[in-house]
């Protein structure tokens, strides 16, 4: 079965996305893998470094919940996206 669910939405240059509303949808539903994603609005998709601290947070926990995290992507509107895992940055 898969499942979307958006979990937060922020401000024009900002969100902040604790673990726990990650883990909390993701144990309701029995998830055993999971892909986060995010926006950046400025079209630039390359992560910040708030980026990269909340993934690796989230896969911390993860591994801890024996869940997958799969991959984070950051999408924009142009189509481009980045993908942490293709930059082994999981």
């Amino acid at each position: 079965m898969e499942y979307i669910e958006l979990l937060t939405i922020g401000i024009l240059n900002q969100n902040n996305i604790d673990p726990v509303e990650v883990f909390n949808f993701a144990v309701a539903k029995k998830c055993k893998r999971i892909i986060i994603c995010h926006n950046h609005p400025s079209g630039d998709t390359k992560p910040s470094e708030a980026d990269k601290q909340v993934t690796q947070k989230i896969k911390k926990g993860a591994d801890v919940l024996n869940i997958e995290l799969l991959d984070h992507l950051v999408i924009c509107e142009s189509k481009e996206f980045y993908s942490f895992k293709a930059f082994e940055l999981l």
